[in-house]
């Protein structure tokens, strides 16, 4: 059996790959491994097949004699923040697929601690799940299940704690995507709490799991009314989300989107220029080169890690870094909570723009011209993959000065002049990055290895 959890837990289409049947045994595995008497919370984002994952996955843990408490509606860092700061669970569950087409869903496990389980302990209840070996309690010892309605506005307070005095008294103009997610759940309580100081502009706010108005990832093509709602409003900025929110995109006053790898260097930046002891930040190997570029000259070292928040997070804790961010608009702040945080990503931004007294866009302008480019190509076997990261290193590596096995391949032909070509970690899918100091030139490199991968299409 292949590995139960990914890069960001179990991700699956509802009714093919997260069958009611399979649902029902990931939650008896859960609930066997954490045994009669755990207690854990559960929330779950705004997709259609959500409540019925909540339900049947319940009832596996209540089987099993698990305490249960219901988040409801919240985005993941809202229930991540909650399990890490009030330490009384012995695990929690979101039930989401992030980013995916809403046909996706999803189950991801977080430990007593807020942050997602180990890999080991991910593997001994996948164990437990291969041997159907479930413990299935006594009817006087079935678990009990209660409501829990403090979630969002429990991180919205310690949101608004991050907030530097002088932003708390400066006035903004912002206009927030919420990808018609929970964002719109837990983001307006911490504006809230600013109302006189924010004019606030949303977009895509109702709920709905569709996504009717646009794909939930955050990614320039897909946040193309908010960028033209910022520049027609004449707003200081706009935040365009994710599904469960642990990601977001900013737009500066011109309607430039900016990646996540940019924005996180200036805000290691941001940090070391007020003050805060910032001695590296952590980034995966899909990140621009632009991050050393800025950060190592201020002595700020750049440690690259494989792609996946859990990787990010173990690195920042074993070098005490505070801050790790991935390209895909992932911010984590370790003061605040150690997964990556759409919410935490707006209030650096608030913060940044206070401090300089400065637009967004001339802040962001010391981030250097280079152009990335992001591909993919769907493939049939995963058993291809060792085979096509050797044939793509074999061919195109011929003429690098480096070659970094982290995650995937990653093909340095200069230092901002590279190819990535790696596995996704929840779809059957080929990822390849490029980036070259010119739009031609970062095609030229993800075309010549598309040309390899899709032979194994």
């Amino acid at each position: 059996m292949k590995r139960l959890f990914g890069t960001s837990g179990i991700r699956g289409v509802f009714g093919e790959d997260l069958t009611p049947e399979r649902i029902l045994e990931i939650g008896l595995a859960i609930g066997t491994y954490y045994g009669v008497g755990s207690k854990a919370i559960v929330g779950w984002d705004c997709r259609l097949s959500s409540h019925a994952i909540v339900s049947i996955a319940i009832g596996g843990l209540l089987s099993s004699g698990v305490k249960v408490e219901k988040a409801g509606l919240v985005s993941t860092p809202a229930l991540q923040k909650y399990i890490q700061d009030h330490k009384k669970y012995d695990f929690g569950l979101i039930i989401t697929a992030s980013h995916n087409p809403p046909e996706y869903n999803g189950i991801k496990l977080i430990g007593s601690d807020g942050l997602e389980e180990d890999i080991e302990v991910e593997d001994r209840i996948q164990r437990v799940l291969e041997k159907k070996e479930f413990n299935i309690v006594r009817w006087d010892l079935v678990g009990e299940v209660f409501e829990n309605k403090e979630v969002p506005s429990y991180y919205a307070e310690k949101l608004f704690e991050h907030l530097i005095p002088e932003t708390k008294k400066n006035r903004f103009k912002i206009v927030f995507d919420y990808a018609n997610c929970v964002s719109a759940i837990t983001i307006p309580l911490f504006l809230n709490k600013l109302e006189k100081q924010v004019d606030i502009i949303n977009l895509n706010y109702d709920l709905d799991g569709r996504f009717p108005n646009r794909p939930s990832e955050p990614k320039p093509d897909n946040l193309r009314d908010l960028r033209q709602m910022v520049v027609e409003t004449k707003s200081g900025f706009g935040v365009g989300f994710d599904g469960d929110g642990d990601r977001a995109l900013v737009v500066d006053e011109r309607g430039n989107v900016w990646w996540g790898d940019a924005l996180g260097t200036v805000i290691a930046k941001y940090l070391k220029d007020n003050g805060y002891r910032v001695d590296s930040v952590v980034t995966p190997v899909t990140s621009s080169s632009l991050v050393d570029m800025i950060l190592e000259p201020i002595g700020i070292k750049v440690i690259r890690t494989r792609v996946g928040a859990k990787n990010i997070v173990r690195e920042m804790r074993r070098r005490d870094s505070i801050l790790g961010f991935e390209e895909n608009g992932g911010i984590i702040y370790g003061p605040h909570v150690y997964t990556r945080d759409g919410g935490i990503t707006t209030v650096f931004v608030m913060n940044i723009v206070t401090f300089y007294e400065r637009p967004l866009s001339e802040i962001m302008s010391i981030v250097p011209k280079l152009h990335q480019l992001k591909d993919k190509v769907r493939i049939v076997s995963r058993g291809d993959i060792d085979t096509i990261l050797t044939e793509v290193e074999e061919k195109l590596g011929k003429d690098a000065y480096d070659i970094d096995r982290t995650d995937g391949v990653k093909i340095y032909y200069d230092i901002d002049r590279w190819l990535l070509v790696r596995p996704s970690g929840t779809e059957p899918i080929i990822r390849i990055f490029s980036e070259a100091p010119s739009e031609e030139e970062a095609y030229r490199i993800v075309e010549e290895a598309k040309k390899i991968v899709k032979k194994y299409v």
